[in-house]
């Protein structure tokens, strides 16, 4: 999929299950990076400099957007699997129950208590980024 140098559209508030969540933190221990808050508290933390610095590491639904018509690409982008795929590999992942945002020392923590909330309504009547569609 073509993404363009320096986008990050697609870098919001990001789901983790606790094993994605845990990798994410050894890894930014070992390669010593510090989350850092974006243009806005839903950028990733892990956005800088115009790319994911946790790329090797990132959440299954860092991989799949841009590949599902649920994870659309805003700048039409999309390299679409088949749905089902999409849900099937999202399921064998496991639920989100934390955020990278969590990795974030400013993040203040009734944001990080909105976003655990909305992912109890992961996958119901929501595309998979958690958005209302």
């Amino acid at each position: 999929m073509r993404c363009d140098e320096g986008c990050g559209a697609c870098c919001g508030v990001a789901p983790a299950t606790e094993t994605e969540y845990r990798r994410v933190e050894r890894y930014i221990e070992e390669q010593g990076i510090t989350p850092m808050a974006g243009g806005d508290e839903l950028t990733c933390p892990f956005y800088q400099q115009g790319r994911c610095v946790v790329y090797p590491v990132r959440p299954l639904i860092c991989k799949l957007f841009g590949h599902g018509e649920l994870l659309a690409c805003e700048r039409g982008y999309n390299v679409n699997i088949p749905e089902r795929d999409v849900d099937r590999m999202v399921g064998a992942n496991g639920r989100p129950t934390r955020v990278l945002h969590e990795l974030l020392p400013s993040a203040s923590p009734e944001s990080i208590a909105q976003w655990k909330e909305d992912l109890k309504g992961w996958g119901s009547g929501k595309d998979w980024s958690g958005r209302s569609p």
